[in-house]
Formats: C-alpha cells, structure tokens, sequence
C-alpha cells in the first residue's frame, strides 16, 4: 500500500464512506477509485486528491497531509524528505548560538610537557576555549565534524573577550549520494557552520564527500591543534587525550595540512561589491544558465534604474563607479535573455520597503524609500516577465539574515548576521548546490500565487508604505 491509500484510511478511521457516491462526486470511475484508495494505482492528479478531500470533509490539518502523502507518493518518500528538510530548514534557520560561562583556566604554553586523560563533553569544551588563547602564531586547526557539540557557542564565547581568533576546520559532509539523509547531515552541517562564518573570528571551512578519514591505530578520531597542544577526542566526544609534546603537536599539525589538500572549501568569502558584481557578471554570461534567487535582495537586480545605481554607488570614487555602473548593465542585459525564476514571500517586499539600512550590495550605499517604493512598483509592473514568484507561507517572516541565489553551477548566500554586519559567501559545495536547487525547480503550484493574486498583494503592500511612511 502506497503512502497515499495509507493515509486516506489513517484519515477515515471510524467513518462511514460510500465510495460509489464518493466515486460520483469525484466523476471517476468506481472501480479506478476503489484501485487508488487500496493503493494498487497512485492518483492521476492534485484536483483528484482534493475533491477527495472535499467529499471527506477533511479539516485543513488532515487535507494537508493527504496532500502531502499524495505528493510522497507520486515523487518517492526519499526525494519528498530531502525537500521536506530544505523546506523546514528555510523556514527555522536562525543563528541562536550563545555564549559559554567559561573562563580561561591556565597558559598552556607554559605547561611541562605531559599527556593526560579528559572525561567528560564539558571538561573537553573547557580545554578547547583554553587552546583558543593558546593559537596566536598560527590558526586554530580543527579536525572535528559539523556537530561537535557547543562549537559555535564557544567561538562566540572567546570573541565576546574581544579576543582575536583564525580557525581552519576540516569536516566530513555525508557522499555524493541524493537521498533524504545526505540532505538531513550536510544541512545540519550548514546550520551549525553558518554562525561560524558570522562570528567575528575569521573561519575557513573545508569538507571531505565523507566521513571524516581516521589516523591510523588510534580510537580519537578528530582531534583540536594550537600553537603548543593537541587534543584528541572520541568518537562520540565523552573522552580526549591531551598532549603538549612538540613532536607530537608538529605530527598532528603535518597531518592537518596534508589533509587540507585533499579537501574542498566549504563556502568561499566574496568580500566587496566589485566581488559580488564580478561573480554576477560572470554566472549571467554562461549560456543556458538558470538563475533562482530565494527570499534575497538581490532578485531586485533586473529592477534597479540608471538612478538607482548612483545612488547605490554614490560613496565609490568616479573609477570605480563608472565599473560598477557598467558591470550592473551587462548583469541586467543578461538577465533579460535568460531563465530566471526569482522566489520571495510576500513579506520579504514588505520588510525591503521597511528596513531602510539593506544594501543590495556590501559597501553599498542603502536605497531610500522613494527608490525602493519606485522599484517595487516596477515589480508589480514587470512581475511575470522577469519571472517572480510569490511564494505562500503561514507565519513567513522578513529574514534578512539568510538569503540565497543559485545558479547552473554555483551559489551565493548572503548572512547577516545579528550585530549586522554583512557576509557574502560563494557556495562551492556541488552537493549543497543540488538539493536547494532541486527543491527550487520544484515547489508545489499549490504554493504560489497566481499572478493576479501576486500582483494584487504587490500593490497593497506598496499603499500601505505610502501611507505609513
């Protein structure tokens, strides 16, 4: 039994169907219904689903899980849960790492030299934010997955001392495989990772396409290196073994480095907006290429003026404004000629028309809200030829913090994170580029508006700026 026909009897558990008067209802043949509901042949489509729906008087609660057994059933259960987790992750991200009640215990640097037993997930988090103040010389090299516990907590923790911090970090990302689970581990990497970039030490992150390679014949498999100090911990970080020993930190600092040339950049660092505008220019030249940009700034691109763009680039010396301008026409001029699909909440518009301190652009001048009402107008204007998509979603709210854009072959994030500073980062990551994209290409019709719909929230979002402003 499909996981359609088993949801229908979950939902009808204790109810009295007549399936010839449901049959009826739903003008279909009996004998092709009774098939669908003892799942021997899937629904040929949503408006059958839905009429079932009807006839069965399902609340909105249980319509949406037919709803959505009918699309498990029709896509698969792996690919439904691959784009149920990018789904869920859009929708709760949020960089809530906080601050460790730690303080700095001793100077490892000067410590005879010894090697000792840690028990304990706590006691280990104690020697690591130790080992921060101990890497002055050279980065802070961590061989640790994604996940080790409270490791976004304890960067945040050090920088709060207004401490200065450079971390290198190896971690394994699930294969090259698409199934729900590479998409589950590489996200919760990504959530974990995220509040990394955005702290203010300065972080590279680099991944193997899988689990993380052990040093042979030993049971700690990742392991933390400073200046002067190794810690070694376990697979499921109860126990580390700790060294200070020269030859020992210089062995496991050799191994890093070899490692670090057989890994991949987790997400590569635009810094300015001649990066930014250089990666555009370059990604909108390439023939065939598909464009998707989700909640971001940066689907207004097609929508900006001549004045928008002195105006955005007002503070840039006469040289420099004058590539700008002039990298801005090519990326439009493209954009015009290719597939965009540019995906946005109806919230996303309101909160570009309400926050005036958002730069399209890092270094970039804000637009004020006679231009960014201007651009939204061109929107309502020019909303199906440039290819916008008004997403619906319950309780969606403006996330600045998180915006996204991709390409055939490349993405870029934009964070911002809670002390607003701004990051731009190119996603370099094919796996990471293939489940987003995957679940962009294919967001149900059900949830987006038609266009008369869209345009029609378009236009009473910008009368209620005008009258609010």
């Amino acid at each position: 039994m499909n996981e359609f026909a088993q949801m229908y009897a979950m939902l009808v558990r204790g109810k009295k169907i007549r399936v010839y008067e449901m049959a009826r209802y739903c003008r279909i043949a009996p004998q092709s219904l009774y098939q669908i509901l003892n799942g021997k042949r899937n629904p040929p489509s949503m408006q059958l689903v839905e009429m079932i729906a009807d006839y069965i008087e399902l609340d909105p609660i249980g319509r949406e899980k037919l709803i959505d057994a009918y699309v498990m059933t029709v896509i698969g259960k792996e690919v439904y849960e691959r784009r149920a987790s990018i789904s869920n992750f859009l929708r709760t991200y949020s960089d809530s790492s906080s601050v460790l009640n730690l303080q700095r215990q001793d100077d490892i640097a000067s410590w005879p030299e010894q090697s000792f037993v840690l028990s304990q997930t706590i006691s280990i988090v104690q020697m690591m934010y130790d080992m921060f103040f101990d890497a002055r010389e050279s980065p802070l090299k961590l061989f640790v997955p994604a996940d080790f516990p409270m490791l976004s907590n304890l960067v945040n923790s050090f920088v709060r001392e207004k401490q200065k911090l450079k971390i290198q970090h190896i971690l394994g990302l699930y294969s090259e495989t698409t199934d729900s689970m590479g998409s589950i581990s590489i996200l919760a990497a990504l959530k974990n990772i995220i509040p990394l970039y955005s702290s203010f030490a300065s972080y590279e992150g680099y991944y193997y396409y899988h689990e993380i390679q052990n040093i042979p014949f030993t049971p700690y498999l990742y392991y933390v290196v400073s200046d002067h100090a190794v810690l070694q911990i376990s697979r499921d970080y109860q126990y580390a073994l700790f060294h200070n020993q020269p030859q020992i930190v210089k062995s496991f600092t050799s191994h890093f480095y070899d490692q670090q040339k057989i890994v991949h950049p987790f997400l590569v660092s635009i810094s300015d907006v001649y990066d930014q505008l250089e990666f555009y220019e370059q990604e909108v030249k390439k023939e065939s290429a598909q464009y998707f940009a989700f909640h971001s700034l940066l689907a207004l691109i097609p929508l900006l003026s001549q004045n928008d763009w002195n105006e955005m680039f007002a503070e840039l010396d006469g040289q420099e404004r004058l590539i700008a301008i002039s990298r801005m026409k090519t990326i439009q001029e493209y954009l015009e000629e290719r597939q965009c699909q540019f995906l946005f909440y109806e919230s996303a518009v309101a909160g570009f028309l309400k926050h005036k301190d958002l730069p399209l652009f890092k270094g970039a001048r804000p637009l004020s809200f006679e231009s960014r009402l201007s651009i939204v107008k061109r929107m309502v204007e020019r909303y199906s030829k440039l290819g916008y998509c008004m997403l619906k979603m319950q309780n969606s709210l403006f996330r600045k913090e998180l915006q996204w854009f991709f390409t055939d072959s490349t993405g870029f994030l934009q964070i911002i994170d809670r002390n607003e500073r701004k990051m731009f980062m190119k996603i370099d990551n094919p796996y990471l580029l293939f489940i987003f994209k995957d679940y962009f290409e294919n967001i149900p019709d059900r949830m987006i508006y038609c266009e008369k719909e869209a345009v029609e929230l378009l236009k009473s979002i910008v009368s209620h700026a005008e009258n609010t402003q």
